[in-house]
């Protein structure tokens, strides 16, 4: 095997190998968002920066309400009508499993004016992954994501090409082959 087709190979073992973790980490995240375990939320502002910026993919779980502290991060709206915000809990009055809470973004100079009403259970960022936000921004949309769709099928479908056979081209091989060649191997005298 000549040292470009080895190396055509392994970029191609390589691509195929990374839209695979990609598909399948999207495929897990889709099912788990669906089935209530996380919440990925796009971070659309600097309010929290430098620690979370613009652009960063959150991926939120389940945090009772009995267990929040000042200090942290939550992701909550301040009603059903409203994009949650991901802002750090600065004040807190509790009661059993239903909080008050005073939110603040690090780069804020101001608390948030809403006061956040929480009971049973808020989604506090467990993961951050940098710029991510901004890359799936673009996938979603149909100029982007068609084309990129067609391109992974095309991709897996290479994959399972298999390769060229050794040797000359043209060149029959295999037990068939061999018996086609050789009139007296591999068959019953006429």
């Amino acid at each position: 095997m000549s040292v470009v087709r080895a190396l055509a190979h392994g970029v191609r073992a390589v691509v195929v190998a990374g839209v695979v973790v990609v598909a399948v980490s999207a495929i897990a995240v889709f099912a788990l968002a669906r089935l209530g375990y996380v919440n990925p939320l796009v971070v659309i502002s600097g309010s929290m920066e430098p620690g979370i910026s613009r652009g960063d993919l959150l991926i939120d779980t389940r945090v009772a309400v009995s267990d929040l502290r000042v200090g942290q991060v939550v992701s909550i709206a301040p009603d059903a009508d409203h994009v949650p915000v991901s802002h750090r809990i600065v004040e807190m009055s509790r009661e059993g499993d239903q909080a008050l809470l005073h939110l603040k973004g690090d780069a804020n100079t101001t608390m948030d004016a809403p006061l956040y009403q929480a009971s049973g259970t808020v989604w506090a960022p467990r993961w951050r992954i940098p710029l991510a936000g901004f890359v799936l921004e673009k996938l979603v949309r149909p100029a982007v994501m068609v084309p990129l769709a067609l391109a992974v099928v095309g991709l897996i479908v290479l994959a399972m090409v298999p390769p060229a056979p050794k040797g000359r081209r043209g060149v029959r091989r295999g037990p068939l082959a061999l018996a086609l060649r050789r009139p007296g191997k591999g068959r019953a005298a006429a």
